[in-house]
């Protein structure tokens, strides 16, 4: 441990800090125990790196063109993972650039635009925000195996006693669980014309390169709020037992001042209320509180603050995204409510194996189509150390 006990001791730390100090500890050691697969691209090698190339190489069947700065990479990214892919690892830390999806040339709907002998910057798709690093959640990259982090789940008891009592002081003991993480799959899959992927219009490498990376990124951040538990997916924020939960009423309904100091307290009354507190939501919920006042007393502030990148919710900071549901159903309000969260958002891990995004690529399956198959996957999980450093409401009602 960083701090031995008597040192703890002589510090005169409280319990909250020394908590705070071992989970510190055991989060470092979590990530030293499993080797980092993480790979830092310089500005060059981001610039130089291509997709395209990479998938092309994939799709050689003689394996004479799988060499260059591509496979460099993911040998590196292989070496350091002690994990051999299933077609080529693509590190997670590539920028992400413009974008649109469609890939066949000739078919404009479908990526044709982007080939042309003059083309101007692409027309990005519009996308969810990507809100869970903002919003303070703890990422461990470069795992290589499952981790385990144990547990406070109670305290010893404290009693007083007389000089001299007739029975011996009760025993009693702190009792401790674990917090496992474990991989999880994602996987996102496309095709592209050999022809698309033969341009060399950068706005076209940009466009493989960015949907496939941005599509999982968001697979990922929502898995942080949305993840069922079930179905292979990770088990995010909402879905995790024991946060506090509050329902509005049968049927939902807006949120009022109190309601959102009611989330709070929650929070709060389990001694969660410390590190990185947030408020997270949609985009929905952030114009009905830009609208509502806290109280009908002249000169009351409305219940959202400031801008949206974060705004302020009573001085916490408030992040909105399309990633937080609004096609929730409470009672008779059915697909119309909307979710809102607050905590502490430090507590929620992220962890993310091999830090890299595994291009697997079939050129056989759509060939009489002249398209390559390609399919990313990777490997993450999602875990809260204490639930009671969150509380959500999912009857939030906008209208």
């Amino acid at each position: 441990m960083e701090r031995e006990l008597p040192l703890w001791i002589a510090s005169e730390m409280s319990l909250d800090d020394v908590r705070k100090d071992v989970e510190k500890v055991a989060t470092r050691k979590a990530q030293e125990a499993t080797p980092a697969g993480h790979v830092e691209l310089s500005e060059k090698e981001q610039q130089s790196y291509s997709m395209s190339r990479a998938i092309l190489s994939l799709a050689d069947t003689t394996g004479r063109s799988r060499n260059g700065l591509e496979w460099e990479i993911s040998d590196e990214i292989a070496k350091r993972t002690g994990r051999t892919p299933q077609g080529l690892y693509m590190p997670l830390s590539m920028q992400h650039r413009a974008s649109v999806t469609g890939n066949i040339v000739g078919t404009s709907s479908l990526g044709g635009a982007a080939v042309q002998t003059s083309l101007l910057s692409l027309i990005e798709i519009l996308r969810n925000r990507l809100i869970a690093s903002q919003a303070g959640v703890t990422v461990l990259s470069g795992l290589t195996d499952s981790i385990s982090f144990p547990r406070q789940i109670t305290a010893n008891t404290f009693t007083w006693t007389g000089e001299n009592p007739t029975a011996a002081n009760s025993l009693t003991a702190l009792t401790l669980d674990n917090v496992t993480m474990s991989p999880k799959t994602g996987m996102a899959s496309t095709a592209f014309s050999r022809r698309a992927l033969a341009q060399t219009s950068p706005d076209v490498q940009n466009m493989v390169t960015n949907d496939l990376m941005r599509i999982c990124a968001i697979g990922v951040d929502s898995a942080v709020f949305n993840g069922l538990g079930s179905a292979n997916q990770p088990t995010g924020i909402r879905a995790t037992s024991s946060i506090g939960n509050r329902t509005l009423g049968s049927a939902g309904a807006a949120l009022s001042w109190a309601d959102l100091v009611g989330l709070e307290t929650d929070v709060a009354v389990a001694n969660a209320d410390g590190g990185t507190l947030a408020y997270v939501t949609n985009a929905k919920v952030r114009g009905k509180l830009k609208q509502t006042l806290k109280t009908t007393t002249a000169g009351s502030s409305f219940l959202w603050e400031g801008g949206n990148d974060p705004g302020t919710i009573n001085g916490y900071r408030a992040f909105a995204s399309q990633q937080i549901p609004s096609n929730l159903t409470q009672g008779t309000s059915t697909t119309i409510c909307s979710s809102i969260i607050f905590g502490d958002f430090a507590q929620a891990i992220l962890g993310l194996w091999g830090d890299a995004v595994d291009l697997i690529v079939d050129p056989y399956s759509s060939k009489n189509q002249n398209m390559i198959e390609v399919t990313a996957v990777l490997m993450c999980d999602v875990a809260v150390r204490h639930p009671e450093a969150f509380s959500k409401s999912d009857a939030v009602l906008t209208t």
